[in-house]
């Protein structure tokens, strides 16, 4: 039992690490959640991170239920959002594949279980620049929704 948007978290980094495909999005980058992350600096110089941080987890009532002994009880649905950050030293062509890559994993799994949590849909949202073409971080952003019913 735990937070689903922190699972959601987890959850992203699990897919997209089992679901990675070389041909199409190059070497496997190194993906962790924001709350695993403890670096001062940068030691190599290329690097490409994945990172991904829980946005909204948003439990809605979805319908009422008659339980035993007639104790009403409710069902809830998660409408769950996370933010996946790509960043590379590399050039924009590494960028680029690595994000779509991370956009084809996700169009591939809009109905999907994840280390047995069921998510009944996962969007994309679209990507945004961010590139610091001066400094030589190359940069993609994007959002994740995810929708779960009744986790535990």
């Amino acid at each position: 039992m735990g937070d689903p948007g922190l699972e959601l978290s987890n959850d992203l980094v699990t897919l997209f690490k089992d679901r990675w495909v070389q041909k199409t999005g190059g070497k496997l980058p190194d993906f962790s959640t924001k709350w695993n992350i403890k670096e001062v600096g940068r030691g190599k110089k290329k690097y490409t991170n994945i990172i991904i941080d829980t946005d909204v987890d948003n439990p809605e009532i979805f319908s009422l239920q008659i339980r035993n002994q007639g104790i009403p009880s409710w069902d809830f649905y998660h409408y769950i959002s996370a933010n996946i950050d790509m960043i590379t030293s590399e050039n924009e062509n590494r960028i680029n594949m690595v994000a779509f890559e991370i956009v084809r994993i996700l169009k591939e799994n809009v109905v999907v279980v994840i280390n047995t949590h069921q998510y009944t849909q996962l969007l994309p949202n679209p990507l945004i620049d961010l590139n610091e073409d001066f400094r030589n971080i190359f940069r993609k952003t994007m959002s994740v929704e995810a929708e779960r019913y009744n986790p535990p």
